[in-house]
Order: C-alpha cells, then structure tokens, then sequence
C-alpha cells in the first residue's frame, strides 16, 4: 500500500489537467516500449465533445489500426 500511492499518483499526473478542466478524453493503445509495456496515445477534447473525440478517435484507427491488428488478442490468464 505504501508504495501504490506514489506510483498512482504519478500516473495520475497526465490526466489531473484534463480532469479538472473538465474535458472528455480517451485513450488508445498504440504499441509496446522496448520492455514490452503498453504505450497509449491520450487524446482531449473541451467538454461536451465526446461525439467528436470519438471521431478523431476512429480516424486514428483507421490509419495505425487497432490494438488488436497491431498487438493481436490479448491472453487471459486462467483463474
């Protein structure tokens, strides 16, 4: 517990702006860094705009592709 504080704050810290500005925002998944973690792409837009940012959204898709074409499924582990 000690330790999870500091690290979700830190990743925290990229949406704190947006948040309390008030603006919708999402993220894709666009790769792995060179120790195989998950790189995403965070994309805003002022509030109300989630039809928009949607849109931005699939066109971004449409030209990197999606996670799944890039990454394929990922595996479930067993319970």
């Amino acid at each position: 517990v000690d330790r999870y504080r500091p690290l979700n704050l830190m990743s925290l810290r990229n949406t704190c702006s947006g948040n309390t500005l008030g603006l919708c925002s999402l993220t894709l998944p666009v790769g792995l860094d060179t120790a195989g973690l998950p790189v995403g792409l965070q994309i805003m837009a002022r509030h109300g705009a989630e039809e928009k940012l949607l849109a931005i959204a699939l066109c971004i898709e449409k030209v990197i592709g999606t996670s799944k074409d890039r990454l394929g499924t990922p595996a479930i582990p067993p319970l």
